[in-house]
């Protein structure tokens, strides 16, 4: 059934953004896409009937509030927001923590994580006063699996998965949701160069569109028993719907430390 719903995908002009964006369009939504390159966005926004495309850069708070101003006024308030846009590293390419400059580590961080943290901040008060709304943060398996030349990408994802659950308990008593989820290994103009996946078969990887159906369904609403968990693109959604009460009580699909006897309280 259509959504019908105001959507803004940031770092939406490709890859995995564009695919979410067109899998939204296709179900009947408005649809909002951010990036910092004007030609790639006035491209992509062919495809979004009745979307808009608007150039800015997540990690720049003024952007942030002009972009919300501009998609209010154009196609109305913002009633799902995916945090898509990301870097993944040194511009030049993969580099080892002591091979990146502190300012290309730094900026991971910045358009990783401030970028999400802006604009979750700058939608919260209009969803929470219209009595509902979906945050979907694009995460990584990176950030619980140590990978070498990741030092900067994987900080920024494993702070985005626990600013997602914390977030979801500061909302426990509105009808927002949020989510963070691992579109695992997709391949993209970001991933294909990563040295630790650069010898895996085409086979291994999913499509963006496999990971746009999936982001769909969460930001239906339909999935509220699962807000704060870190989900994988392969997981059953109805499926952990069905066992959320095991997955509070052991505290799974989320970040935690195992000692010799188990969870450390």
């Amino acid at each position: 059934m259509p959504m019908k719903k105001t959507v803004l995908i940031t770092g939406g002009s490709r890859g995995l953004g564009l695919a979410m964006a067109r899998a939204f369009a296709a179900q009947g939504c408005r649809v909002a896409i951010t990036g910092r390159d004007g030609a790639r966005l006035a491209e992509a926004v062919q495809d979004l009937p009745g979307g808009i495309a608007i150039e800015a850069d997540v990690a720049d708070a003024a952007h942030t509030q002009a972009v919300i101003g501009e998609v209010e006024a154009d196609i109305g308030p913002v009633e799902v927001l995916i945090n898509n846009a990301g870097i993944g590293g040194d511009p030049a390419g993969p580099r080892s923590f002591m091979d990146m400059s502190v300012e290309a580590w730094w900026r991971v961080q910045e358009t990783n994580l401030r970028g999400p943290m802006l604009y979750c901040h700058a939608v919260l008060p209009g969803m929470i006063e219209r009595g509902g709304g979906v945050i979907i943060n694009i995460g990584s398996y990176i950030a619980i699996r140590p990978m070498p030349t990741a030092s900067a990408y994987a900080a920024s994802k494993a702070a985005l998965a626990r600013f997602t659950d914390c977030l979801a308990l500061d909302l426990e008593d509105t009808d927002v949701q949020a989510f963070c989820i691992s579109p695992g290994l997709v391949l993209t103009d970001m991933t294909r160069d990563l040295p630790f996946i650069k010898d895996l078969p085409d086979s291994d990887f999913f499509q963006p569109e496999d990971i746009a159906e999936r982001v769909c369904r969460l930001a239906s609403g339909e999935f509220a028993a699962l807000t704060g968990l870190f989900l994988h693109v392969g997981d059953d959604l109805d499926d952990l719907r069905a066992q959320r009460d095991r997955i509070r009580e052991e505290r799974l699909y989320s970040l935690r430390l195992d000692g010799f006897e188990g969870l450390i309280p």
